[in-house]
Formats: structure tokens, C-alpha cells, sequence
């Protein structure tokens, strides 16, 4: 009986995958088919490659500065990143190999972006399929691959279960990067509610309290009025009251559109945004409908698609999920022995 693991899409969150298959190697289990969409099929890769120890010592030495060393600008490319840097330096580290060099059966998904299909990598250059799986839509400039181009297997199937069946796999473990984006989603939402409340409400009672104050103040200082002071009075307010006033109001007017764009999503957080979003819900549909034999989910919503340099954080939480689903694991694999081929 041969075991299949399936490695999920989610960007810098997929550093994740290192700590879930160096536990599950702790415990006797590993793979005979390897399968994974966008950071997934990077990962896989090099399980398949048997780099895994070589990728895994260059990421955990990636901090902010190493990252953005490896962004090469690539406007009017078709993303903000050509991704040229990116993936000559992801070659150096598994190797310039082909699927023919692999020690497992292994595949990645890419999705053809003129006709929407789903795309199995499976023969060719290991660099020219990960190049194509990782084209993250409007960051990562799409991959010409054998005539065709090709962006994030993301957009059709973050999990591809049902490439790793088609490949030989009897059981499916696979893992899930997304499944808590949703309550990441609804706790930003409320945050935000709240964030947008409370200022203006703390304003109001401060404003109250200054007007309350005023009020005193000027009911403990008043003394009998003259002929002229109320003759003035009763002309409104002289003209440098006036011009107190709109200076306030235009000063409000300032600190009110200053706070309400300091509240306004940047490009970069709605990108992201949107990419959870449409991946948490694909992901939902094609489990249900290709749904593995064993689903294994981190909890990684406080982790942003591009924080590539905390990935010791995110091999923690890897190792983490396999250390509390382990009674589960035993229980499934209890009358399957699992030996590399």
C-alpha cells in the first residue's frame, strides 16, 4: 500500500509543510507519492529530490533583507515580481533536475491561464513546473510553459488530492494552510468595527466634556453687560470668532479624512486579502468533492502570505499539528506499514 502526501498552497505559510513531514518522518511515516500546488509543489519537490534538510537550512536563514533581495521588479510583466531571482536561487538549493532524477512518483499543479484548466506537471524541468505552480496571481508574473501560460495552481485546486491518486497513492494525508483564514477574516472585521468606533466615540465624550467645561468656566466668570456688550452680541459673533470657527471645523475636516485613510485597506492588504479569501473557498469545494483519507490543518491565520523570513515559527506550528493529531494518525495507519521504495 503506498502513501501519499498532498502539500497545500498558501505562500510563506507553507514553511509549515517542513515541520508537519519532519514529524511525521519522527514517527515512521513517509511518503511514496508526493503531490503540491503553488508553495506546496516547491516543498514537495524537494521531498521528492531528497533536499528536503538543504531547503529547510536555507529558509530558516532568510530574514526581511534576504527576501527582498530576491525581488526582481517586474512591472508590465504581468506581476510586481518576474520571480527570475526567486526561482534560480530555488534551483541552486534542490538542484537543476529533472522529474526523471525524482526518487518518488511526484507532481505540482499550475493552472493554464488562457483556458482555466488545471494543468498536472508531471515530466520536464523540476524548476520550469515550480516556476509555473508559484505564479501567484498579480505578484508573480505568469510562467510560459510549453506554449502555454500558466499561473498558481492555487486558482484551481490548492489541494490536489486527486493528482496524487491518479499517481499511485493508496492513502492521502494531506495538508490544509487555509483552513482558518475565515476566523482570521472575521476577527479582522470585528477589529476593525471596533477600531472605527471606539476613536469616534471617546471624541464625542471628550468633546462633551470640553464643551461642559467651557460652559462653567463662563457661567462663573459672567458679570452684568453694558449697553455695548450687548448690542454686540446681539450683532453673532465679530468677525475673528468667525474665523476661529471654520479654522476648527476645516482642522476636524482634515483629522476626520487623515483618519478614515489610515483606516483604508492598502494595495498590498487587499491583494492578500483576496488570495485568502479565494483560496479558503476553493479549497472548501474540492475537499468536499475530492475529499483525502486524512486531512491534516495548522493554524496559521496569524501568518501573512509573504513573511517568508518567519519560517521557524511556521515549522513549529507544522510540528505542532502532527504532535496533536498523532492518536488520530495511529489510528488510521495502525494496519499500514509504511516503508520508503
Amino acid at each position: 500500500m503506498k502513501l501519499g502526501l498532498v502539500l497545500g498552497s498558501g505562500s510563506a505559510r507553507g514553511w509549515a509543510h517542513i515541520g508537519v513531514i519532519n514529524e511525521l518522518a519522527r514517527y515512521g511515516i513517509t511518503p511514496h507519492v508526493v503531490t503540491g500546488s503553488s508553495i506546496g509543489a516547491l516543498v514537495g519537490a524537494a521531498v521528492a529530490s531528497n533536499r528536503l534538510k538543504d531547503l529547510e537550512e536555507w529558509v530558516l536563514g532568510l530574514d526581511n533583507w534576504q527576501v527582498l533581495g530576491l525581488l526582481d521588479w517586474g512591472l508590465g510583466r504581468g506581476g510586481l515580481i518576474s520571480g527570475e531571482k526567486v526561482f534560480e536561487k530555488i534551483a541552486d538549493t534542490i538542484g537543476d533536475i529533472t522529474f526523471e532524477d525524482l526518487h518518488m512518483p511526484y507532481g505540482a499543479v499550475a493552472t493554464d491561464l488562457m483556458s482555466g484548466r488545471e494543468a498536472w506537471l508531471t515530466k520536464g524541468k523540476i524548476k520550469d513546473a515550480l516556476r509555473s505552480s508559484c505564479a501567484i496571481p498579480g505578484i508573480l508574473a505568469p510562467a510560459l510553459h510549453e506554449g502555454r501560460w500558466m499561473v498558481d495552481g492555487a486558482t484551481v485546486n490548492p489541494i490536489p488530492v486527486t493528482l496524487c491518486r491518479a499517481l499511485g497513492a493508496d492513502f492521502v494525508i494531506a495538508v490544509d494552510l487555509n483552513s482558518d483564514k475565515s476566523n482570521k477574516i472575521a476577527a479582522n472585521q470585528q477589529a476593525l468595527l471596533t477600531q472605527n468606533n471606539e476613536p469616534d466615540a471617546q471624541a464625542n465624550n471628550v468633546s462633551l466634556e470640553a464643551k461642559m467645561e467651557q460652559l462653567e468656566a463662563a457661567s462663573a466668570q459672567t458679570q452684568p453687560l453694558d449697553y455695548h456688550q450687548e448690542h454686540e452680541i446681539a450683532k453673532g459673533p465679530n468677525i475673528f470668532e468667525q474665523l476661529m470657527i471654520h479654522s476648527k471645523e476645516a482642522i476636524q475636516g482634515f483629522k476626520d479624512k487623515q483618519e478614515e485613510k489610515r483606516r483604508t485597506p492598502d494595495l498590498f492588504a487587499v491583494m492578500s486579502g483576496c488570495i485568502d479569501i479565494m483560496q479558503d473557498r476553493i479549497t472548501r469545494s474540492r475537499l468536499a468533492g475530492e475529499p483525502p483519507d486524512l486531512l491534516l490543518q495548522p493554524k496559521l491565520a496569524q501568518y501573512g502570505i509573504m513573511e517568508f523570513d518567519r519560517a521557524e515559527e511556521l515549522i513549529k506550528e507544522g510540528e505542532k499539528c502532527v504532535q496533536v493529531s498523532k492518536p488520530i494518525l495511529e489510528y488510521q495507519l495502525e494496519h499500514m506499514l509504511v516503508r520508503p521504495t
